[in-house]
């Protein structure tokens, strides 16, 4: 039998070793529920607040909550009536081209670079031509845009470095630019906004297509960045309308104030545009119909699968892209989806019904992964450290 003075403090020494460890565990458990009060916090704060956090793995595990949509009953009634006007009359498209083409003619490397370049070789000589362009590319590449370690000093590093798509597509919005012509501090305040958004657009759209494994990749990125031609002619012609892109205005509230303005909606007039510079028929198609998901007009057009995916893709992509830079709205890394109920926009009330149409459900999925909170937490980083 063991002696009870050896069993009495034994008994203690253990009590004690109990007593230190709950208390261990207390405190990281409470660390632990502090991290995510405070981080549940963050969804409710400034943009800058909300974009700190790149590593995905801290995020809220739980999603959203859904929107009350009662609170928006008066105003979705309103905009379910809401219809683009597609169709003008001669006069007034006659109209609406001569004031879109007060823009100067375009860049001739504009047509070269819509083309579907997957070849770093081919890319690297066709922008390797224009000096100018080229110093652009490289100023925005070494931009706080893409927080470089080293800087890039020529174009060829920089198409190997950033990859294909993304310096195509700044070569693209460059030529946009130049072709613009801006006298107020308001229309350039508010072309920033649009090149912002286009290129926010672009990149998410890489982002979400290498996650859903689409094949063209390259041409979804252009296509989002091209979508936002109308925007730029509507702001060159009508300086008037550059407050829509200034004051966090949605989409919708936007494009409504453009059609009682001009008669048509942005993306008619890009496609007119497009036209006129004689770009690539199916780009200027892609363009005019960019906005029938925001309506659900897709069956006023005749579309094949492939191009209602495309469509419906290229949309939802620009449309993320708005509730960041123009509505300062970083919520996207909480969305489990882009049903009306959680996203509580009105550019997303067809979501749901339009993605489960043209068999897309992996586009919730994408926006869901781990690795595309991951990498578009970093870009909503790079994005807010150049504002």
């Amino acid at each position: 039998m063991v002696p009870l003075d050896f069993i009495v403090p034994l008994a203690l020494m253990l009590l004690v070793l109990v007593v230190l460890w709950r208390t261990q565990v207390s405190d990281i458990e409470q660390q632990d529920r502090n991290t995510l009060i405070k981080l549940r916090k963050t969804r409710g704060a400034p943009m800058e607040k909300q974009i700190v956090f790149p590593d995905v793995s801290k995020l809220p595990s739980d999603p959203t909550p859904a929107i009350d949509v009662t609170k928006l009953v008066t105003i979705t009634d309103e905009f379910k009536s809401f219809r683009l006007h597609h169709k003008l009359d001669e006069q007034k498209q006659i109209q609406a081209v001569e004031r879109a083409t007060k823009l100067r003619r375009p860049h001739p490397m504009l047509l070269s670079l819509t083309k579907n370049i997957v070849d770093p070789k081919e890319l690297f000589n066709i922008i390797r031509t224009d000096p100018e362009l080229v110093a652009k590319v490289l100023k925005i590449v070494n931009s706080p845009l893409f927080a470089l370690r080293k800087p890039i000093t020529t174009i060829n590093h920089a198409v190997i470095f950033l990859g294909v798509s993304q310096v195509k597509n700044i070569a693209l919005q460059f030529i946009l630019q130049q072709n613009a012509h801006f006298s107020s501090e308001k229309q350039k305040l508010a072309y920033q906004k649009i090149w912002s958004a286009s290129f926010v657009a672009s990149s998410l759209s890489v982002l979400l297509a290498k996650e859903m494994k689409m094949p063209d990749v390259a041409q979804m990125s252009t296509l989002c960045l091209l979508q936002y031609l109308g925007d730029i002619a509507v702001l060159s012609a009508h300086p008037e309308l550059a407050k829509f892109y200034l004051d966090s205005s949605s989409t919708y509230t936007r494009v409504k104030a453009v059609q009682e303005k001009i008669g048509t909606h942005p993306a008619k007039l890009g496609a007119l545009l497009a036209q006129k510079w004689q770009l690539p028929g199916d780009i200027s198609q892609n363009i005019s119909e960019s906005l029938l998901p925001m309506t659900n007009q897709l069956g006023e057009h005749l579309l094949n699968m492939d191009k209602s995916q495309e469509m419906i893709f290229c949309y939802y992509a620009c449309r993320l892209a708005d509730l960041l830079v123009f509505e300062e709205n970083s919520d996207m890394l909480n969305f489990e989806g882009l049903k009306f109920e959680q996203v509580g926009k009105l550019e997303f009330y067809y979501a749901q019904e339009q993605i489960e149409k043209v068999r897309l459900e992996a586009l919730h999925d994408a926006l869901c992964a781990r690795q595309f909170k991951h990498k578009a937490a970093q870009l909503i980083a790079q994005f807010a450290a150049t504002q």
